[in-house]
């Protein structure tokens, strides 16, 4: 039997799918293929990829925020000094807390 293969992302859908055609008896089926395993989600590096039945979602990493497809910092030093006690320094996805000199 030969087989023809069609992998495509539908227009605004986080769904990918497989369209296979059995050239011996032209029928067309559609199998869901699971995007964050393939590696063609659209996620952002500092967001994870998480199926959902036959979709996905992105979700930006604990340090990040916003949409999962654009993620950005969060500045933890900027809310209640990131509740350090003294001096709060932001890195990207995390913080860190030190001392004044002399402490």
């Amino acid at each position: 039997m030969e087989t023809l293969s069609i992998v495509y992302l539908r227009q605004n859908s986080h769904e990918a799918v497989n369209i296979q055609q059995d050239m011996s008896v032209d029928r067309v089926y559609a199998t869901n293929i699971n995007v964050c395993k393939t590696g063609r989600h659209k996620c952002d590096p500092n967001a994870v990829c998480k199926t959902l039945k036959s979709l996905h979602r992105c979700s930006c990493k604990k340090g990040w925020e916003g949409n999962g497809r654009t993620c950005t910092d969060v500045d933890e030093c900027r809310l209640r000094n990131g509740g350090c006690v003294h001096m709060c320094h932001n890195s990207p996805g995390n913080y860190s807390c030190s001392c004044y000199p002399g402490f």
